[in-house]
């Protein structure tokens, strides 16, 4: 499988678990790609769910291990608008042509109803509706 299918299809998949949320006004499969300035965390933002990936080797250190034999734990934090958490462990891809939005420290987002404040330790993703989030760093991800 080339690179390229294979960044289509884990974007599709990304795609598929955001748009099985709660519909709401919004469409929850209007996505927006960000990323630190390190590139160490991406993320994929809907109006209804943000999944951020650490990318590098081992995965967040304080997530699930994977399950699939490897040595590492689950990449892939998400958080939906209720609050609701999850690990998993996925390639979500680089996202559209031109790449995603790098995040630059200390100035605020505001994305899809999310409001993104990065720093230098890490970056928080607070819903403006319902003040749920998490914050997400190399270190790990404490969803709130």
């Amino acid at each position: 499988m080339s690179w390229r299918r294979t960044l289509i299809v884990s974007a599709t998949a990304v795609a598929s678990a955001i748009s099985a949320s709660p519909l709401s006004a919004a469409d929850p499969t209007d996505l927006q790609y960000v990323s630190t300035v390190s590139g160490a965390v991406r993320c994929v933002i809907s109006s209804e769910h943000v999944a951020c990936e650490r990318s590098g080797p081992g995965g967040f250190p304080d997530a699930p291990p994977s399950g699939d034999g490897a040595d590492m734990n689950m990449n892939i934090a998400s958080v939906k608008t209720d609050g609701s958490f999850d690990w998993a462990l996925a390639n979500m891809g680089a996202g559209p042509d031109g790449g995603p939005v790098v995040l630059q420290y200390d100035q605020p987002y505001n994305i899809k109803g999310w409001t993104i404040a990065p720093s230098f330790n890490g970056t928080r993703f607070t819903n403006d509706g319902t003040g749920h989030g998490m914050f997400v760093s190399i270190d790990g991800v404490d969803p709130f």
